[in-house]
């Protein structure tokens, strides 16, 4: 037997398989541009959709437009993945998607085509699974809880770089600049994903049918998981990059202060994960920790309507954070390892199918109650749906 030697790259890349590990930073660095080429202009977007169409029930639609065509096309690309044993070719599709609609939604001009190009960013973000998957590969033995902390975490990372650099250009460019970063960085990260292997490529091909779908749609952790992260995300989205901003402008917010906003919400989750990783999951059962983190997040939005003060309300952004960043980890390492190594692109799709639901029912639930419940009422509904998150994660992820 082979003596494992020690690692080239440090903690970070423990455990990646030897002849893909001197490409693991360069797939990393691949994976922060992805995230930052959709989120780059994320903090200015509700607020810009407003000045353009004076409606939140617009800025809802154009908000919730991300999710739906995740939701359309995460199954069948994890299906057609598993199909043709084949990741990385869809993760590049993603890039070239992204890069396109950055650049489109610079320059469109009416909210109906707001909505066809942020559609077009969500058919880039239904490739997040594909990534995921191509990146655990690489684990010798598999380790997707690992693999999974340290994606979380480059997409943590990548969003906190994205509101910085997007409330930046905002102020020194106008609206629009955010749109254009975004197509700068997704043509970088395509020229780094060039460059990684793919792994999926090892694997045999597998014939995935409708029953197959249902069946691991059945596996209780995946239901549980995948139910859970669509509360989750439509508490994300009704918030952090929906209604929270607009809240914010109504409290004197600027644009390069609802940067500092998103900010202040990534910071603890991106750190969140690792302390799960290198503490939590040690100690506490997995359910358990999802629970809290839910419960956590849901405490930061109850307290939304009742803050008046941008520093109160960057604060409760915090606290949100560390909940997201401690749930989502979890749920993500829970769906991989319920099904075999040739289903888990399928898997990874239904899971964030489901969770596109969440993103995309939540703002546009959120935007048709506005009008009657107020943003404070939306605030207090979302709370009491990351409740409903936390039982179920105790009931189904057991």
């Amino acid at each position: 037997m082979a003596i494992r030697r020690r690692a080239r790259w440090g903690p970070l890349t423990r455990g990646i398989a030897e002849g893909t590990r001197p490409l693991a930073p360069l797939f990393i660095a691949g994976t922060v541009l992805f995230w930052a080429s959709l989120y780059t202009y994320v903090p200015i977007l509700p607020a810009y959709v407003e000045r353009l169409s004076g409606s939140l029930e617009v800025v809802a639609w154009i908000v919730g437009a991300y999710g739906l065509t995740q939701l359309a096309l995460r199954i069948p690309l994890g299906v057609w993945s598993d199909r043709v044993g084949a990741r990385k070719p869809f993760v590049l599709a993603g890039l070239v998607a992204a890069m396109v609609s950055g650049v489109g939604m610079a320059i469109a001009g009416t909210p109906a085509l707001l909505f066809a190009l942020r559609a077009l960013a969500g058919m880039a973000a239904a490739t997040w699974g594909l990534l995921t998957v191509l990146f655990a590969s690489y684990f010798t033995p598999p380790n997707p809880h690992r693999a999974m902390t340290i994606m979380q975490v480059a997409s943590a990372l990548a969003q906190i770089a994205a509101a910085l650099l997007g409330s930046w250009v905002a102020s020194y460019w106008g609206w629009t600049a955010p749109f254009y970063a975004g197509a700068v960085l997704a043509l970088l990260g395509l020229l780094c994903m060039a460059a990684v292997p793919d792994e999926g490529r090892v694997e045999s091909r597998t014939r995935i049918t409708l029953v197959t779908v249902v069946r691991i749609a059945r596996v209780r952790a995946v239901a549980g998981a995948s139910i859970a992260a669509a509360l989750g995300q439509f508490g994300f989205w009704v918030t952090v990059n929906g209604f929270t901003p607009i809240y914010a402008v109504r409290l004197g917010a600027s644009p390069e202060t609802l940067g500092i906003l998103a900010m202040v919400s990534l910071v603890p989750y991106a750190a969140a994960p690792i302390l799960a990783d290198a503490f939590l999951a040690l100690r506490y059962r997995e359910s358990h920790v999802v629970a809290a983190g839910y419960l956590v997040v849901g405490a930061a939005t109850l307290a939304i309507p009742f803050i008046h003060s941008i520093p109160l309300l960057m604060l409760s952004q915090a606290i949100g954070g560390v909940g997201r960043g401690l749930v989502f980890p979890i749920l993500m390492s829970c769906t991989f390892e319920a099904v075999a190594p040739r289903e888990r692109a399928t898997a990874m799709g239904l899971f964030q199918a489901t969770y596109a639901l969440g993103m995309t029912a939540g703002p546009w639930i959120a935007g048709g109650l506005v009008a009657w419940l107020g943003l404070g009422g939306v605030f207090v509904m979302t709370a009491g749906l990351m409740g409903l998150a936390a039982v179920i994660a105790l009931r189904l992820l057991r």
